[in-house]
This record gives C-alpha cells, sequence and structure tokens, in this order.
C-alpha cells in the first residue's frame, strides 16, 4: 500500500474527516458499486459519529450544558444514531451492495454508542422505566450479535477487541442492577447468562483464550450482583407479612436464577492471570478484581 500510495502521489492514509460525504464516495460509480466501499462508507459513518461523542464527553460540553438542555443534546445523538442504524440495517433494507448478514461487528459498534448515550440521558429521562426498557432492547441485539458470532465461530477472531466491549457491558448492567424492577433485574440475569453461554461455547477447553477470560469475568459479575441482591432482599419490607405473594415469587424466583453464581466454585474464579489480562486490556477502567470489590471505574468515553 506505501509503494502504491508513492507511485501514484497518494497519501499513506485517509483520516475519515478528510473524506466528504462517504455514501457519496461509496455509490459514485453505479456500475462497480462493490461490498468493500459499502462497508468503508458504513464503518466510517459510524466511528465519525462515536468520534462526536467522545469529543462531547472529552470537552465535558454535556456536563457543562444546564440540565434543562441537556435531553435536547442526547435526542439529537440518539436521533442520528437512530438514522444510522436504520439506514444500514433497518428492516426496510440497506443500501445496494451492503451484506447486513456479515456486516455484525460494525453494527455492534453502533449499538454500544447507542447505550453509551441512553446511559448518560438517564439522569435527565422523565420516565425512567421505559428508558431502561430501550436499553435492554439495544443489549439484547448486541447479545443475539454475539450468539450468531458464536454460531458461525467467529467471535474468536475479535480477540481482546471483543472481551473489552463485553466486560463493559458487563460492567454497566451492574451498575444499573439497583435502578432497574424486579422484572428487569430478571431480564438483566438472563441476559448475562446468555452471554455466559456463549462466551463457554467459543471458549471451548481453551482456558487462556480471550472469551474464557470473559466468561470468568461474567460468572463474576453474576456472583457479585447474586450476593447483592440477597443483602437487598433481607433488608427489604416485601419479606414482612403484608408482602405481596407474587412479588415474593418473582423475588424467590431470582434469588434461585442468581444461586448458583453466588458461592462460585474455584474453578471458574478469577486467578492471577485473570488479574493481568484485565489490567492490560482496561487500564483506563482501573478495574479492581480483588476481594475488596469487582470494580472501580474511571471516565469512560463510550461507558458514561
Amino acid at each position: 500500500m506505501d509503494l502504491y500510495s508513492r507511485t501514484f502521489g497518494l497519501p499513506t492514509t485517509i483520516r475519515p474527516h478528510e473524506i466528504g460525504d462517504v455514501h457519496d464516495w461509496a455509490t459514485d460509480h453505479p456500475d462497480y458499486i462493490n461490498t468493500n466501499d459499502q462497508h468503508l462508507s458504513c464503518v466510517i459513518e459510524i466511528q465519525r459519529l462515536r468520534e462526536s461523542w467522545e469529543f462531547l464527553m472529552q470537552q465535558n460540553q454535556l456536563g457543562q450544558t444546564p440540565r434543562q438542555f441537556q435531553h435536547l443534546m442526547i435526542s439529537d445523538m440518539e436521533s442520528r444514531a437512530a438514522g444510522m442504524l436504520n439506514k444500514w440495517f433497518g428492516p426496510a433494507g440497506s443500501p445496494p451492495n451492503f451484506d447486513v448478514a456479515n456486516e455484525l461487528r460494525p453494527k455492534w459498534s453502533l449499538l454500544e454508542l447507542m447505550l453509551a448515550v441512553k446511559r448518560f440521558g438517564l439522569s435527565s429521562s422523565g420516565n425512567e422505566g421505559l428508558e431502561l426498557d430501550q436499553y435492554l432492547a439495544l443489549v439484547n441485539d448486541i447479545v443475539i450479535i454475539i450468539e450468531t458470532h458464536v454460531e458461525r465461530g467467529t467471535l474468536g477472531l475479535y480477540q481482546d477487541l471483543s472481551s473489552s466491549s463485553t466486560s463493559v457491558l458487563c460492567v454497566f448492567l451492574k451498575k444499573l442492577f439497583p435502578r432497574f424492577t424486579l422484572g428487569q433485574q430478571a431480564v438483566v440475569v438472563s441476559l448475562l447468562e446468555r452471554l455466559l453461554h456463549a462466551h463457554e461455547l467459543a471458549s471451548a477447553d481453551d482456558l487462556e483464550s480471550a472469551t474464557a477470560f470473559v466468561a470468568r469475568f461474567i460468572r463474576r459479575v453474576l456472583g457479585s450482583i447474586g450476593r447483592e441482591f440477597d443483602l437487598t432482599r433481607q433488608s427489604t419490607p416485601v419479606a414482612g407479612d403484608m408482602a405481596n405473594p407474587s412479588q415474593l415469587s418473582a423475588w424467590d424466583a431470582l434469588a434461585a436464577q442468581l444461586g448458583p453464581f453466588v458461592d462460585t466454585a474455584p474453578g471458574f474464579d478469577l486467578g492471577p492471570i485473570d488479574d493481568q489480562y484485565w489490567a492490560q486490556l482496561l487500564a483506563r477502567t482501573a478495574l479492581d478484581l480483588g476481594a475488596g470489590g469487582l470494580f472501580n471505574e474511571q471516565r469512560m468515553y463510550l461507558g458514561q
């Protein structure tokens, strides 16, 4: 590529901001539109939007904006992301020669951004219950993508990229867990169990593969959620004589679902190798994997 560039006097790389409308660029030769050009167009558009959000976070522009106007900026970003999702992956169809079935990673990246924006907007939302439902719907879409990769045998190809994306997703599901309703909490646990099953299938017997590290991490997250849920359950008035029987039944069912993860077997616990893996992979998040806690995160631009 470098030799080719010098031969024709071209730059060795072209950064996203040096291209105008990338979709026009990808389709300005209608006689030979190809999937590679469409792939690049999709990826560059998504990356531009992610960079816009990251810039807002780096400059703390949303934090400095009066709360009554924050929701306008968040709504604008959500609208742009939803429009892009519909353009490339919507039910009405994607652009010509765009292979939707094999473009799972760009869609995953866009859904990550939508989750980050949704998390930031929860604090200014006037209807948190609905927002959390929408949040879980996005998480479910990501889980489906991961499960599809496992079915195709391609999840392991992403290595650390997949590990960081999935672990951050799990971290924020745990952070938000107390804000979910009991029914939503059951959905969260089911989603985490599906992620665990997918990563265990992908890792098979290789205990030091990227997917195996993630599987053990998900078990730790579920165990931490289970212990905190038990403490909440013991201290809440719902256990009293006036408790709603159906609510008690739901609490018991969720406790039983989390039970196997509370006392994690040593073989599934995080050891020194796991500590080293996560410390190197997610240094910015300063994960605390010791007995003192599951994690102690710092600022993450896509993980507000």
